[in-house]
């Protein structure tokens, strides 16, 4: 092979592999966008059909400085959705959610909270942490 159309062939394989990894690049980046939008939702902890009205699940999800805290989401009522720590701030104690009377309580010292985690009886001083809950294509996050 001459050396001139050696040359037009190799510029062209080259232009090609760079095009096309470029392209490759695009194509993944645009699919990572994608799933980025859910990403920043938080953490998946269930989906609307599996909780049902008066359920509650716990769960573990990071927070700033990546500690990772324990919480239960509890589904009150249809289409709302409640996050909060699930250790109660008296004595660190697991809280859970009693549908019947639409509290969260402590079985060790019988401190209550709102399902929205605001105190209503002590011995605890002060509220359960909230998370932000979102819902999306039917799952629910929480950050």
């Amino acid at each position: 092979m001459e050396r001139r159309p050696f040359l037009k062939s190799f510029a062209a394989a080259t232009l090609g592999l760079v095009t096309g990894s470029s392209a490759a690049r695009r194509i993944e980046a645009s699919f990572g966008e994608r799933r980025r939008p859910e990403a920043s939702l938080g953490t998946k902890v269930a989906t609307v059909a599996g909780l049902k009205v008066g359920g509650q699940v716990a769960f573990v999800a990071p927070r700033a400085g990546g500690a990772a805290v324990p919480g239960i989401l509890i589904h009150p009522s249809a289409g709302v959705y409640h996050a909060v720590t699930s250790t109660c701030p008296h004595e660190g104690c697991p809280v859970h959610y009693v549908a019947g009377q639409k509290q969260i309580l402590c079985p060790c010292h019988g401190s209550a909270f709102t399902p929205i985690g605001a105190l209503i009886h002590g011995p605890a001083q002060q509220g359960l942490s909230a998370f932000t809950v979102t819902v999306s294509k039917g799952s629910i996050y929480v950050r």
